[in-house]
């Protein structure tokens, strides 16, 4: 018998849970289901809508924070070499 190798497609809600953890791990956060418990962000109207009308600015933003934490972990990584 042929082994089941396929995985269910993620909705939203599994895509938000993925991203998180993600993100969680980058930033070294020790309880990442925390947020779960916590609820999603509100946004303000103003805030939502300026996203809409300029999404080049918000990838721009995500590219970012991502480089940040990218850099953060290098110099963790750089001094854990160095340290004794």
């Amino acid at each position: 018998m042929k082994p089941f190798c396929c995985r269910l497609a993620c909705n939203s809600d599994c895509a938000i849970r993925e991203r998180n953890q993600r993100l969680a791990l980058a930033l070294e956060i020790k309880n990442p289901d925390l947020s779960n418990k916590l609820g999603n962000p509100t946004y303000s109207q103003f805030l939502k809508d300026y996203a809409r009308q300029n999404p080049t600015f918000v990838a721009n933003v995500e590219k970012a924070l991502s480089d940040l934490v990218t850099a953060a972990n290098q110099v963790c990584d750089i001094i854990d070499c160095i340290s004794p």
